[in-house]
């Protein structure tokens, strides 16, 4: 992730501060650790890893390094899986739009 990248995350994690969801000191070391974390995630996945668990795996990893305990972090996880499934079904739906031989 190029420097754009890196500065919406700080931007982000200022953010959460600023607003209390995270009590943490905010520096270069833990962007660059959330980063390092999604950026195995990825490859992770591209490896042949199974998708749902290393995403699921992966968020909690960076809400930990955020400062939230693990119960918390699982939870917070477990909470955005419906949202996330409604989400796939809306990326299918739109690549079944653009898709050649569509009717739309």
């Amino acid at each position: 992730m190029g420097a754009a990248g890196h500065d919406d995350v700080l931007k982000d994690v200022n953010i959460g501060v600023r607003q209390g969801a995270f009590d943490i000191p905010v520096n270069e070391l833990l962007v660059s650790a959330m980063l390092g974390v999604v950026g195995m995630g990825l490859r992770a996945i591209l490896n042949g890893g199974r998708p749902g668990l290393i995403e699921a795996q992966t968020s909690e990893m960076v809400l930990r390094l955020l400062g939230l305990e693990v119960a918390q972090a699982q939870r917070v996880v477990e909470q955005v899986k419906p949202l996330r499934r409604q989400l796939k079904v809306i990326d299918r739906m739109n690549l079944d739009k653009a898709s050649p031989g569509s009717t739309d």
